[in-house]
């Protein structure tokens, strides 16, 4: 990605203020610029621009929600913006979106890089310079995809859960701690980047990123959303999906300036509930703002149905993995 030990980094993660009317902080000890998730504002956009521009910043490290209405507000206000030291944005801990990442590039005119890590420091893995699939520095931690079972997944269109052991934490080394991400595509071929790494096409989310059909069966939000390329992405900055009852899904659309998109509403139901062949019914609700949570992540499904389920089958994989 080009970074260097020592680059000024700006940080738009969720992290709060001492003072909470601060639009941002920069921190000598860790030289990062702190740029507050929840104080941002089309009115306040010049402050996170100056701040950016004053301290010299090379890279981004974002939510990909932060960086959406970061990007949404610029397209709003100014089009586009240039950075004289900027060159590369890290986005990280929740899906980037398609249209986030070339929202991003065209906006402010740098690459958007895609990573996964985990507080627990067991795997760490993101993109290379040539490819999209996540490169898992094998240093850092060893990867494994699980299925449903315990059977490591070998396939390479088969859905796994990420399964890691880590080294880098030598006070509490964790082994074959279960993530509740999903992942598929696993490889261990050399990328035409050169490394050998273990690599994964996609990571889909977590295992609550479902929803249930009226039949019972499941279908990853992969498929349903992002796989059909909805026309409400074009229209809408943030979306939510909520599920409380067995084929029934409520759709949130944040829209703050009140413009309504009637038509691609009426699309992207058609073309969900058509994918599904009626097993699911889908409800769209139009608000003027979907909160994150206290950490600042965007929450993209809130699934009602699969709590109880998932820490049962939790349990029964634990029982049912074998030992390294």
């Amino acid at each position: 990605m080009g970074y260097n030990v020592g680059d000024r980094v700006a940080v738009l993660r969720g992290r709060t203020m001492i003072d909470e009317k601060q639009a941002y902080v920069f921190d000598d000890i860790e030289n990062r610029l702190i740029l507050s998730t929840y104080n941002l504002s089309k009115e306040r956009l010049k402050e996170y621009i100056h701040a950016i521009n004053h301290y010299k910043i090379r890279f981004l490290h974002v939510y990909p929600s932060s960086l959406a209405v970061f990007t949404d507000y610029i397209k709003a206000s100014h089009g586009r913006v240039r950075f004289a030291h900027l060159r590369g944005v890290f986005a990280g801990s929740e899906r980037l979106l398609p249209g986030q990442k070339e929202s991003c590039e065209k906006v402010l005119g740098v690459r958007c890089y895609h990573w996964y890590g985990l507080s627990e420091k067991v795997i760490m893995g993101g993109w290379c310079e040539n490819t999209e699939k996540f490169h898992f520095f094998p240093q850092y931690g060893y990867l494994e995809l699980v299925s449903d079972v315990g059977r490591r997944v070998e396939r390479p269109n088969e859905i796994g859960e990420l399964v890691g052991t880590g080294f880098y934490n030598p006070a509490m080394i964790l082994i074959r701690y279960r993530t509740a991400d999903l992942g598929s595509g696993l490889c261990w071929e050399k990328c035409r980047c050169g490394r050998e790494f273990p690599t994964l096409d996609q990571i889909h989310g977590r295992m609550q990123d479902y929803v249930i059909a009226s039949d019972g069966s499941k279908v990853p939000i992969t498929a349903l959303i992002f796989g059909l390329h909805l026309p409400i992405f074009n229209c809408y900055g943030k979306i939510q999906l909520e599920q409380s009852k067995q084929g029934v899904i409520m759709v949130r659309l944040e829209n703050p300036q009140g413009i309504s998109h009637f038509p691609e509403i009426e699309a992207s139901k058609a073309a969900m509930e058509r994918a599904l062949n009626g097993r699911l019914s889908v409800f769209f609700e139009e608000v003027n703002n979907i909160f994150p949570l206290k950490n600042g992540k965007h929450q993209f499904v809130i699934q009602h149905l699969l709590t109880a389920e998932s820490e049962r089958r939790m349990g029964h994989i634990r029982s049912a993995t074998p030992p390294v």
